[in-house]
């Protein structure tokens, strides 16, 4: 497995550990940043952390699609959630956050939230 390859293992796995609360890995919903090519274009635009990311988006699209397939094998109930960059921006901007991993795991986790019915913390 490859260095970015277990970077984004790694990260996906902190981000369910985070954002899951007690229970089987089964009752845990997690929510992986996902990206149409043209926003995955605006978001390499706006981060501060451009080095992190893949370096183009058919690559962005395949580690996506085995950290989600990896996060499913080991039982989690993972799905995609769509990101507009412009209003992940603009959160940011009202959270005073920059548009970094942080931040974007936070509010994939708080748009999974609000599709749930759920509130805030």
């Amino acid at each position: 497995m490859s260095f970015k390859d277990r970077w984004h293992r790694e990260k996906a796995q902190k981000a369910a550990r985070k954002n899951a609360w007690r229970g089987s890995p089964e009752s845990m919903r997690v929510g992986i940043a996902w990206y149409s090519e043209d926003e995955w274009n605006k978001l390499t635009e706006v981060v501060p952390d451009r080095d992190e990311l893949d370096g183009s988006y058919p690559e962005w699209e395949k580690n996506a699609h085995q950290a989600l397939q990896r996060l499913r094998n080991e039982g989690f109930a993972a799905m995609p959630v769509m990101v507009d960059v412009a209003e992940l921006k603009v959160w940011c901007e009202v959270e005073g956050r920059p548009v970094d991993s942080a931040a974007r795991a936070y509010y994939v986790s708080h748009l999974l939230k609000l599709h749930d019915g759920g509130t805030e913390p």
